[in-house]
């Protein structure tokens, strides 16, 4: 059963969908990077909502910048084989512009983290919320 609350992150969540869109002459990017985050027993929906209201927030500002292409909050919903293990909840996918990514942006985000104050959730941070689990880089073959 959905809660309040859950759909109340649902709607976050979805406010966070078209960054993923591709706009109309934007360059496509050259490496994505997916970082895979495990909520805290019972602390799913305020995950995403802090994912949503951070690390959205800040990547936001780094497209408008030119640092990234995209950048999107993924819900888990299901995973088989290898991929399950550990189990994620979420991922954040950026793309970046360049083969080295962060490592070509590091000072540029820094400003941009430095310039952001963390919103909280229900007076929670990240490492009451969840951790990050794993992450994987793929260099782009091909795009239709």
């Amino acid at each position: 059963m959905v809660s309040r609350r859950d759909l109340g992150t649902i709607g976050l969540l979805a406010l966070a969908l078209p960054a993923a869109a591709p706009v109309a002459g934007a360059r496509p990017p050259v490496l994505v990077v997916q970082t895979f985050l495990q909520a805290l027993p019972g602390r799913r929906a305020q995950l995403g909502e802090f994912l949503t209201r951070n690390w959205l927030a800040m990547d936001r500002r780094a497209i408008d910048a030119g640092l990234f292409s995209h950048a999107t909050l993924y819900d888990v919903a299901v995973a088989t084989g290898d991929a399950a293990a550990p189990t994620a909840d979420f991922a954040v996918e950026v793309g970046y512009l360049t083969p080295g990514g962060y490592a070509d942006v590091a000072e540029a985000f820094g400003r941009i983290r430095a310039a952001h104050t963390t919103v909280l959730v229900d007076g929670l941070g990240l490492r009451e919320l969840g951790r990050i689990v794993g992450e994987r880089q793929l260099r782009v073959a091909a795009t239709s």
